[in-house]
């Protein structure tokens, strides 16, 4: 089982292009918006990402998008440290409507 931290970044550390465009938009509606760094470890402790996926948190909407290298998935959410749990080991159970 994998298992991640994240680390909060600001909104100008962000790289992910389909992520800042739904950041920008957040902000002017005035929607509170959460940026992160995903570092994603194997069960045996060892970092298995050389890159690190960027996540878009958006808690009023119960919303979550994880970028890695390509598009972002989306999923509705509850929490964000289940949400990113299920993203990284049971693909099947993330809800992604696009």
């Amino acid at each position: 089982m994998r298992t991640c931290t994240i680390e909060p970044l600001t909104p100008a550390q962000l790289s992910a292009t389909d992520l800042r465009a739904e950041l920008a938009q957040a902000q002017r509606d005035g929607k509170p918006a959460e940026v992160y760094s995903i570092t994603i470890w194997d069960a045996t402790g060892t970092v298995r990402t050389p890159t690190s996926p960027q996540a878009l948190y958006l808690p009023g909407e119960g919303r979550l998008g994880v970028d890695w290298g390509a598009l972002a998935t989306w999923a509705s959410v509850t929490s964000l440290e289940a949400s990113l749990e299920l993203w990284l080991n049971n693909r099947d159970g993330w809800d992604d409507p696009s």
